[in-house]
């Protein structure tokens, strides 16, 4: 019972709970050794005796006799309760030194956290260091981290000694374990020696370039440490964060872009191109990577993009035909104009795309993530858009006090200049009882700010209740926001002065001074409206409130509040005559006595009575001077010297007597009740320094819009200016070339005019786009490409009836064809030798077709060759040639092209690959697949080839010739044979260049591992009745109805097969046909939809348990998707 007690309350720790599961194996071991030595009996367990007699049985050494250890002493017993090691100082060095010193890492574990916890409490354990150092090759992670955290922690107290562990750290960079890996680069980066700072740049290189996006992820971290290490290495700290940013993992952008923020902020030039992946991948990258990613696209659209506001952008709009003369009125002229006065403007595309990529980000979990999204939009949308900033603003105050100060802090901010954003949540700003005082200042301030004519009475309510609160600082602060409201609408000033005249019966001192004070600044603000409208200075509910201030001077005593009164009754005299002369004659008595700011107020209060009604209070005041004459303080002496030589010596200065009454009563300005936060505006929302209210160390201010937005296209990436380019050139060397020359060319070489078939080959061949020397190279394959087809095509044209009968009745998979297809089928036209200028024929070519087309969007590549037509598939991929028609498949030429190696871990090679749909030279069940390679570096890469392969039983793989060179940004292609022996195993081969190797995996889809076999009707039906039951799966779609009506090309984009017939019956139905390339098994598919609405079904017939399955959802997702649209 006592062992289970114990369970239920000594838990293990995290990190016990993390330990390795070789090490936690060996505890438990040792935890069962433990138990398995305890004799307990139920007797023992009772206190009571054994069965045979006796003492009672201890369970286990240490444990207190009569009763079962808990379990508690027995984690202690085997290790496992870290509280041990802060209980007292028991432990000595000699004893930590002979356990690190031992071969049991058992000892070593326990030795470095008796360690590590005497350096937690504060010891100095540092000439331990040498001892520790030693154990930085040890085999267990554990204590390795153990190790790594004594390290950086005394590296720089003993940077000689911290260069012994550098060559382990280095050794460690290169541990296959990624976990290792970057924990050594961490602690490396964190040893602040600045003689190593080399090293560590090293370092981060190589982890830059390491396979695992965790390891690269800690360069990107590493990276601001060295900037900061060593300010000389800045510039290969800026190369670096310019590899970085381009990562395509998640995990890494983020960090990549904190090393950008701290390294070189301003260098967008590294931006530019990632700009727009960066913004796509958002959401998937870790929130705190999204909050630094945030606050990059932040900065970049405040400098990259102009203002959204379309008020800024009016432009006038030009009257498309003069109007005549007397045509229409004046005035109705004039209106016409004012209505149509400015032409609509539209927001750049990338400025847009920040906006809608980071929208969804406003319901993130994490608070930072949501307020700096929040702070994005409000700087950088539109002013029609703000309203999602306020719901999720709102939406973060449902959260801790901490985070509520920093969101209203951000709040009040935006509500000073947008206080419509926060009028509907008015509600949410009302204060609770239970909320501290930090917290009430904030909605105080925002209350005041977002304060209407319609919400005004609700607001002065709460004030109302607010005013009775038993925390007079904040009754002080209610106070103050009620005279705010009533500068900000005067419409409710009269209002907020009763109720601050019933303040005036309270207790507390200081609610009384700053009621006085506010009333004070009304009354003036009422004074100069009152002169701005003309209207009677004498306002009876002025004279009430003055006479009311006045009768307070016996009670308050606090300085500024009395300073306020005499203020007052001296700026409304005329207001109140009978009663300021017996003030100041009040005043005089206690003028010793009062404050200094106090006495100030009075001698300005005598002037101004001297100056109104001298007679009467002459005496008083200069009674009043005398007094300050020697009076210790020296502003109120030389204020009384200065008015003593005004106003009664005018012999010594006649000028100023003259104009007495403009130097002391001159007009006062308007008071304003400034927002207790109105300098927070200077500084960026979402910063420390807006926060603190103080500019930090390293604050950087928010860049203004440009007036005109820099060059759109600098984001464009190179791929997309090459693909730009080349597609433009290519179009006009075909409108130069003309439609029908390229078709005509076999036609003239097989009519017998030697000399005209010669002339329009080289006239052609000279407005081709020539090769580079590395991509010709790549089109000579003769030995792979040229026998198989040549044999075929001189066959075909020598041609007499009786010679090629056998040969004319199968395609060129090997299949019987129909009769009927085989009567349709024309013989090839005869081959023209080629000339000595013009070489071999591209080896795609001589396989595919005689009649070149357009190259694809990527540039000239191996399927430039194939023949035009109407295009119906995703972009990137060919049309199929015309002669292929035997086979009754007239899709895309290739499979869809993706990528096989990225160049990020191809040290700047990209391979992408695309499946041929044509025969192989090797066999029908051998697939074509055609490689492009391109060169992402700024230097060479040579020696291109297939390295060691590792395939499955049964698979061969014939890898295309070895390529020279790739010049920076060019592009190469190769051909390469695979026989799969199942779509679910990949080849995996090597790729060989003078960057290293990259190991790679290429896999077959199923679509591309059918064989088209052309069918008559009748064998079509009696498959289709055969493969039915278990071997028919039916599926239901629903389509455009432009898609229904391209059927049969959408189905030839995704699969490789034969259609019946060549167009859709009259009742929407296709039948396509194929030989699986694996088995040889049919494959039967039938699609039945309706044109005009889109709805029917696809059905796959297969034997094969996987082609079915597998095609049908292939099929299906692919039809639905609206990127198939047909290209005419």
């Amino acid at each position: 019972k006592e062992v289970h007690e114990g369970a239920a309350t000594s838990k293990p720790t995290q990190r016990q709970r993390t330990k390795m599961q070789g090490g936690y194996n060996a505890d438990l071991g040792d935890a069962k050794a433990t138990i398995g030595s305890m004799s307990i009996s139920s007797e023992s367990l009772q206190g009571g005796t054994p069965a045979g007699g006796g003492a009672p049985v201890v369970a286990a050494a240490g444990a207190t006799p009569g009763k079962a250890p808990s379990l508690s002493e027995v984690m202690g017993k085997i290790g496992l309760d870290n509280k041990q090691f802060f209980d007292g100082d028991m432990f000595k060095t000699s004893e930590i030194r002979t356990l690190l010193d031992s071969s049991s890492d058992k000892d070593k574990m326990l030795g470095m956290k008796r360690l590590l916890a005497m350096l937690s409490k504060g010891r100095d354990v540092s000439s331990m260091f040498p001892d520790v150092v030693k154990n930085v090759v040890s085999d267990n992670m554990e204590i390795r981290k153990l190790v790594y955290m004594f390290l950086v922690h005394y590296a720089e107290v003993e940077p000689q000694k911290a260069l012994l562990a550098i060559n382990s750290l280095q050794k460690a960079i290169s541990h296959p374990n990624q976990l290792l890996r970057a924990s050594a680069l961490r602690s490396m980066s964190s040893i602040r020696v600045k003689d190593i700072a080399q090293l560590i740049v090293l370092a981060v290189q190589k982890g830059m370039k390491d396979s695992s996006p965790y390891v690269r992820k800690t360069a990107a971290q590493a990276v601001s440490k060295i900037a900061r290490l060593d300010p000389r290495q800045l510039d290969q700290c800026i190369e670096i964060v310019s590899t970085l940013v381009q990562d395509t993992s998640t995990m890494v952008i983020g960090s990549a872009v904190q090393a950008f923020l701290e390294v070189c902020p301003t260098r967008f030039d590294l931006i530019h191109p990632v700009f727009r992946r960066i913004c796509q991948v958002l959401p998937d990258i870790d929130e705190w990577g999204q909050v630094a990613v945030l606050t990059l696209l932040l900065r970049y659209g405040r400098e990259q993009f102009v203002n959204p506001d379309p008020e800024k952008h009016k432009v006038r709009k030009e009257p498309t035909e003069p109007k005549p003369e007397g045509a229409e009125g004046e005035g109705e002229g004039e209106e016409e104009d004012e209505e149509e006065e400015y032409s609509d403007w539209d927001m750049d595309a990338d400025h847009r795309l920040i906006l809608h990529c980071t929208q969804s980000l406003f319901q993130s979990r994490n608070s930072a993530v949501v307020l700096a999204v929040a702070l994005l939009h409000f700087y950088l949308a539109p002013p029609n858009e703000l309203h999602r900033v306020s719901k999720a603003m709102v939406r973060l105050l449902h959260t801790n006090k901490e985070t509520m100060y920093i969101v209203l802090a951000n709040i009040a901010t935006m509500a000073a200049t947008h206080p419509h954003l926060f009028t509907d949540h008015l509600a949410e700003f009302f204060i609770s009882s239970g909320e501290p005082l930090i917290l009430r200042n904030l909605k105080l301030e925002i209350l005041t700010h977002i304060a209407t004519e319609a919400n005004i009475s609700r607001i002065l309510r709460e004030f109302r209740e607010y005013v009775k609160d038993e925390n007079k600082e904040f009754v002080v602060n209610t106070v103050q926001a009620i005279g705010r409201c009533a500068t900000t609408i005067p419409e409710v000033s009269d209002v907020c002065q009763q109720q601050l005249m019933q303040l005036m019966a309270n207790l507390n001192q200081q609610v009384v001074a700053e009621s006085v004070i506010v009333i004070k600044k009304l009354l003036q603000l009422n004074a100069t409206q009152r002169m701005e409208d003309n209207a009677a200075v004498d306002d009876p509910r002025d004279r009430r409130v003055i006479k009311q201030l006045a009768r307070l001077l016996k009670t308050v005593q606090i300085p500024q509040a009395r300073a306020s009164i005499v203020w007052v009754t001296g700026e409304y005299s005329e207001i109140i005559p009978q009663y300021a002369p017996d003030i100041l004659r009040e005043l005089a008595k206690s003028f010793a006595d009062e404050d200094n700011i106090v006495k100030l107020q009075v001698l300005n209060l005598g002037v101004k009575l001297y100056l109104s009604s001298a007679p009467q209070v002459e005496p008083i005041f200069k009674y009043i001077l005398q007094l300050a004459k020697f009076d210790q303080n020296y502003d109120i002496r030389d204020r009384a010297r200065l008015m003593r030589q005004v106003l009664f010596n005018a012999g010594a200065c006649p000028l100023l007597h003259d104009h007495a009454r403009r130097l002391f009563l001159t007009t006062k300005p308007v008071p304003v009740l400034a927002s207790p936060s109105e300098d927070r505006k200077q500084f960026t929302l979402g910063t420390l320094s807006h926060i603190v209210n103080d500019p930090v160390s390293g604050y950087e201010a928010l860049p203004d819009f440009p007036e005109v937005a820099p060059d759109p296209s600098v984001r464009n990436t190179v791929s997309e200016n090459t693909q730009a380019t080349e597609k433009t050139s290519w179009d006009s060397l075909v409108a130069d070339a003309g439609g029908d020359e390229w078709a005509s060319e076999g036609e003239e070489s097989g009519s017998g005019s030697d000399s005209g078939s010669g002339s329009d080959l080289s006239e052609g061949e000279d407005k081709q786009p020539k090769q580079k020397p590395q991509q010709q190279k790549q089109h000579k394959d003769d030995d792979i490409w040229g026998a198989g087809d040549s044999g075929d095509e001189s066959e075909s044209a020598s041609g007499s009836s009786s010679g090629s009968e056998s040969e004319a009745s199968e395609d060129e998979w090997g299949n019987p064809m129909p009769k009927q297809q085989q009567t349709r089928r024309s013989p090839a036209p005869k081959q023209q030798p080629l000339s000595p200028q013009t070489g071999k024929k591209d080896m795609l070519e001589e396989l595919f077709s005689s009649s070149p087309s357009p190259a694809s969007p990527g540039g000239k590549d191996l399927l430039s060759s194939l023949g035009g037509g109407s295009v119906l598939s995703p972009a990137g991929t060919a049309a199929a040639p015309s002669s292929a028609s035997a086979t009754g498949y007239s899709g895309p030429a290739t499979g869809p092209r993706q990528t096989l190696l990225k160049h990020v871990l191809g040290r700047g090679l990209n391979v992408d690959y695309a499946f041929a749909r044509r025969a192989s030279t090797y066999g029908p069940e051998v697939s074509t697949v055609l490689l492009y390679f391109r060169n992402h570096k700024e230097r060479l890469i040579t020696g291109v080839r297939v390295g060691k392969q590792s395939l499955d039983e049964g698979m061969q793989l014939y890898p295309f010739k070895d390529i020279a060179q790739i010049a920076p940004g060019e592009t190469a292609e190769g051909v390469i044979s695979i026989k799969y022996t199942s779509a679910s195993k990949p080849a995996k081969f090597d790729i060989i260049t003078s960057e290293g190797t990259c190991p790679v995996c290429l896999t077959a889809s199923v679509g591309d591992l059918v064989r088209p076999q052309l069918l008559s009707p009748t064998e079509f039906q009696q498959k289709q009745k055969s493969l039915g039951g278990m071997y028919k799966i039916e599926t239901a779609v629903k389509l455009t109805p432009e898609s229904a009506a391209h059927m049969v090309q959408l189905v030839q984009d995704v699969l490789h097969v034969a259609v019946l017939g060549g167009s859709p019956s009259a009742d929407g139905v296709c039948q396509f046909s194929g030989l699986g390339m694996l088995d040889s098994k049919p494959v039967l598919v039938v699609t039945n939809v309706d044109p005009a609405t889109g709805a029917g079904t696809v059905t796959v017939h297969a034997e094969n348990a996987l082609y079915g399955p597998v095609l049908s959802k292939h099929v299906c997702t692919l039809l639905q998707q609206p990127g198939f649209t047909a290209v005419q």
